[in-house]
């Protein structure tokens, strides 16, 4: 009896790439589209041909060598003023890094997922300068800790919300919480001031807030553990998303 997590290959998983480009290829639909294209395209090409060799071999007093020989260099020469072209035009679009890493301003909002306090507190601390509002997704097994992290921090301008997580696998509640956070924030406060952090708790959980964090292009952080102390965060890091392909600047 196989797992649910049994990899189950079929017969197209198992074939080459070469065998699937022939079936594709040789496929009547897609064949005699390409066929009859190719054909047209090559009485254009052939007309094109006729009529410039006939003007190029007037010019040149019906000297047909002459007339061959000169056709054959201006398309070599458009030829290559093509490809100078083509090159040109992808130097206008310069890939650009979909994510930017760096060290997170202060915001006045922060959302984070509790599961280990070290990374909620770090986390908060770098914020405290300007932070006014804290929501924190637990689940029923961090609830506590995420009192104790409200309790710890609340007053001088900071209010928490707790914010309970009843599946911490599923993906979808983690987002609906998220989104419902970014449509019902103060009054006067935009997404982008509110920072995302998607350390802890499940990779559900992450995906969630990530997801939820893209639609309003609210920032993302995380904060990320000192290789050399386990136990102990580094400064968050927020990850600046961006367009995947921008105009060189001129």
């Amino acid at each position: 009896m196989s797992s649910p997590t049994d990899i189950v290959w079929s017969d197209n998983s198992m074939r080459s790439p070469f065998s699937k480009a022939a079936s594709i290829f040789f496929n009547p639909e897609t064949l005699l589209p390409f066929l009859i294209g190719s054909i047209f395209l090559a009485v254009l090409g052939s007309a094109v041909w006729e009529v410039l060799f006939s003007l190029v071999t007037d010019l040149n007093d019906n000297n047909a060598l002459a007339a061959a020989v000169q056709l054959a260099i201006g398309s070599l020469l458009i030829f290559l003023l093509s490809v100078l072209l083509f090159a040109r035009g992808l130097k206008q679009l310069e890939p650009e890094t979909l994510a930017d890493a760096r060290t997170p301003i202060k915001h006045r909002g922060l959302i984070l997922l509790v599961s280990r306090e070290e990374p909620c507190r770090v986390a908060i601390q770098h914020h405290a300068d300007r932070l006014e509002r804290c929501w924190l997704l637990h689940s029923d097994q961090t609830k506590a800790m995420a009192v104790a992290i409200a309790d710890t921090y609340s007053g001088n301008r900071m209010s928490f919300k707790l914010i309970h997580v009843n599946d911490i696998y599923d993906p979808m509640e983690f987002f609906q919480h998220i989104r419902r956070i970014y449509d019902q924030l103060p009054i006067g406060w935009l997404p982008q001031q509110v920072m995302a952090d998607y350390t802890g708790m499940t990779a559900h959980g992450s995906v969630g807030m990530v997801l939820a964090s893209l639609s309003p292009k609210a920032p993302l952080q995380y904060t990320p553990v000192n290789p050399n102390r386990s136990n102990e965060s580094m400064t968050p890091i927020e990850i600046a998303l961006r367009s995947s392909v921008k105009s060189a600047k001129r």
